[in-house]
């Protein structure tokens, strides 16, 4: 798959998955949908160690920008 290809696909599927919580509530009354996970993406191989570093802490409840300013700077 190309690296543009890649980008459009995630970013509909950004859009599509912030969307579906508001629709949960305004269906419902109440929001029933689980809290998203974190992501974490690297587009060549020598970013695959700084994005798991990203991840564990993001897992951890490290703001998102923290975790990847940790990743950049190992």
């Amino acid at each position: 798959m190309k690296r543009s290809e890649f980008l459009k696909l995630m970013g509909a599927a950004a859009t599509s998955g912030s969307l579906l919580p508001r629709f949960a509530t305004a269906a419902t009354g109440s929001s029933t949908a689980a809290a998203p996970k974190p992501v974490s993406i690297a587009t060549w191989n020598f970013g695959v160690e700084t994005t798991q570093l990203a991840h564990r802490q993001m897992l951890n409840n490290t703001s998102a920008i923290d975790a990847t300013e940790a990743g950049v700077r190992l």
